[in-house]
């Protein structure tokens, strides 16, 4: 049986987010929809536009809506609030709502060429 396909997280080209990511800062991702993501597996996270990738293990995916996402795993992805979150994610979700579908997903231990390359500029 054919091994399932590795699992993907785009990050978007925005200096301040990718730094976050690279750092281990940002450790969750909101995503609209109900997106079955494997725990427990290697997820990669790449920003296709500064052409880098990192690997990272898939810790959490939490399927609820906007309004239910919890306070610790906004702060995690970078938002004070839920309303900076709607906010924020309108930009890549325009029909977002504090009712619509996320999946709340989350990483630890982001490692790589990208990763080692990031921490050796800074």
């Amino acid at each position: 049986m054919a091994a399932p396909p590795r699992q993907a997280l785009r990050i978007a080209d925005e200096i301040p987010m990718a730094e976050a990511v690279l750092l281990g800062m940002k450790i969750i991702s909101i995503r609209e929809g109900h997106i079955d993501y494997r725990v427990g597996e290697e997820v990669f996270i790449v920003c296709l536009e500064q052409g880098w990738c990192a690997v990272a293990d898939l810790v959490c995916s939490r399927h609820t809506t906007l309004r239910h996402v919890r306070p610790i795993e906004l702060f995690a992805d970078g938002f004070a609030d839920l309303d900076q979150a709607l906010e924020a994610l309108r930009r890549f979700y325009p029909d977002l709502t504090l009712d619509s579908e996320v999946t709340v997903v989350g990483w630890d231990h982001i490692r790589g060429s990208s990763v080692d390359d990031f921490l050796g500029q800074r």
